[in-house]
């Protein structure tokens, strides 16, 4: 059974659509873009009767981003100069699947920890960014540690990625070094070179012995809702408490069928 609790803070219809614009935490690993069929039962009516709505939720789940990410190392990166170079750096290691849930550190050891490197990039795999169609990396904070230090030599230091922004909010690349694990962070790729579109880089100022790195995944919440109208005027006409009923924030009279 799937219930989501979430805070409602605008609705409109538009194309015989009603839509609920919500901002909730969610825990747990689930997948973007699902569909939720629901029954809501008429006090009145025998069940023969039960009236079947359909409800669409838009998802805004990260950790689908981050499968299989990649860790590089490198000695020259100039985020002035050349942001197209990502891509050529030397391989620290790979995280083999899928993400872990939120508040679980995903550490990926480096495959030579001998190497001097000043530079650890990010990336999203290929394989991912294809699969998706989805060209974007999301992850609250990024943990550097090497040879001979217990501390996160990558906190506060230097942060560079691919885009500014997109649309709807302008990305700061320091946000993944600031130790808020609670962040809700991510940033677009850039517009160029597909392949190797997306990248984040922090500058440890000095070359260490990098021995593994550690990714903290990004809380997930849930950016819409639609209740699906046959009509204009079934849209005027509804409850908009209706569509709310349904997630199951205050449901006594509606049970959900699960994901579709």
């Amino acid at each position: 059974m799937t219930k989501l609790g979430f805070k409602f803070y605008t609705n409109q219809w538009y194309h015989y659509y009603i839509s609920i614009y919500i901002l909730t935490r969610v825990k747990g690993s689930l997948r973007p873009l699902k569909k939720i069929r629901f029954r809501q039962k008429s006090p009145t009516k025998t069940d023969s009767d039960t009236l079947t709505e359909t409800i669409m939720f838009f998802l805004h789940f990260l950790d689908y981003r981050m499968e299989k990410f990649k860790i590089g190392l490198t000695n020259n990166f100039d985020a002035n100069v050349n942001t197209s170079k990502l891509g050529i750096y030397d391989l620290c290691g790979q995280w083999p699947g899928k993400v872990l849930n939120f508040g679980e550190p995903m550490r990926v050891d480096c495959i030579d920890g001998s190497k001097l490197s000043r530079f650890v990039i990010v990336q999203q795999s290929p394989e991912i960014e294809q699969k998706y169609r989805d060209r974007r990396l999301a992850f609250a904070e990024i943990e550097v540690y090497a040879e001979t230090r217990l501390d996160d030599v990558a906190l506060k230091k230097p942060a560079h990625l691919s885009s500014m922004g997109g649309n709807y909010a302008i990305y700061n690349a320091s946000y993944g070094v600031d130790n808020n694990f609670n962040a809700a962070w991510r940033f677009p790729h850039a517009a160029i070179n597909y392949e190797y579109s997306n990248w984040f880089v922090v500058d440890l100022l000095a070359a260490y012995k990098v021995k593994y790195v550690v990714d903290r995944s990004v809380e997930q919440f849930v950016a819409g809702v639609q209740y699906k109208c046959t009509s204009e005027m079934q849209c005027l006409h509804t409850d908009i408490c209706t569509a709310i009923y349904a997630i199951g924030v205050f449901g006594t009279n509606v049970w959900s069928k699960g994901a579709l």
